[in-house]
């Protein structure tokens, strides 16, 4: 109203104007207008000049600026609720469609809920894993990786949805094993943190890191192992030093094992990490193993830090302290 009211405007003086053109019609001698020709003898012209109301015009369009705003701000507000709210509507080709833009993680969170109802067929469950796979192999090194693409392949993989490529695959660019020499410790300690929500835990890794030369003489019978779930950080170190004065060479071997409740098997609480592995690799070995990961690595004694297991595969940096 008020933009209406500001682009109308009003009339102010007292000179006679065409009603058609708004032309001046001061001193003319014949009701015509000598601009336009309009005949005003029956209506006359109209008087005072057209003036234009910017104040009104001014908060009107104020108005409709704020007024946009709110609106699109309440819709970008619901937009993703609202969508949601009717995925478990909507047909399977046109969730999966959406899963490839801005929608990804409602997208992926209803594709598992139908994967676990068992109403995902297998042609659609290998579309989905083969893009999710594809996005968490393109991310860099250094990057962690979304929870949706995480969560969402762990899911898959419990329901026996992923090639032993795609295992492999999903273990190497989630779990990433490296190695580390520090004042005469040889440890192993995983890179890249994961979303702490199920499933993780159901996933138990069996770490195994030998050390098979020191100085280029053969070794046997030095090396630690370790059991650890997914979710959690894992670190282990061997228990006693070693001082090369050239190299170590060492590998480091992962067997990964789902799904198992490892707290649930090691329910005595205070063993030592031997006990731990005698109480629970029986039951482990018993579970399907889902895939393993071995890398050797070389570490020189004037290496302070050694962050690459796989060079070719995870190129590494040297931290500055």
């Amino acid at each position: 109203v008020c933009v209406q009211i500001g682009r109308r405007g009003k009339r102010v003086g007292t000179d006679p104007y065409c009603p058609k053109c708004d032309y001046n019609l001061t001193g003319a001698p014949l009701p015509r207008c000598a601009e336009c020709g309009f005949d005003f003898s029956g209506s006359g012209p109209v008087i005072g000049r057209f003036k234009r109301r910017p104040v009104f015009l001014a908060v009107g369009l104020i108005g409709l600026v704020l007024a946009t705003v709110f609106v699109y701000g309440a819709w970008v507000e619901t937009r993703h609720d609202l969508r949601y709210k009717y995925y478990s509507r909507w047909p399977t080709a046109l969730v999966i469609r959406d899963m490839r833009g801005p929608f990804r993680p409602q997208a992926v969170d209803e594709l598992v809920r139908r994967c676990r109802a068992g109403t995902l067929s297998d042609e659609q469950a290998k579309s989905v894993v083969e893009y999710l796979t594809a996005q968490l192999v393109q991310l860099p090194v250094t990057s962690q990786p979304p929870s949706e693409i995480v969560e969402g392949l762990a899911h898959f993989l419990l329901s026996d949805h992923l090639t032993h490529e795609q295992t492999f695959m999903f273990f190497r660019c989630t779990c990433i094993p490296q190695v580390v020499y520090a004042e005469g410790q040889l440890a192993f300690f995983r890179r890249r943190r994961l979303p702490t929500r199920m499933p993780f835990d159901d996933f138990v890794g069996h770490y195994k890191l030998k050390v098979l030369s020191v100085d280029g003489q053969p070794v046997q019978g030095l090396g630690v192992e370790k059991l650890n779930t997914a979710s959690n950080a894992c670190y282990h170190r061997l228990p006693f030093p070693l001082t090369p004065r050239e190299s170590i060479h060492a590998r480091l071997e992962i067997d990964w094992y789902g799904p198992l409740d490892l707290q649930a098997t090691v329910k005595v609480q205070g063993l030592s990490p031997e006990e731990q592995l005698k109480a629970v690799l029986p039951r482990l070995r018993n579970n399907k193993r889902l895939c393993t990961i071995t890398d050797e690595v070389t570490v020189t004694a004037k290496d302070k830090w050694v962050l690459n297991v796989n060079p070719k595969e995870v190129p590494g940096t040297r931290p500055s302290s």
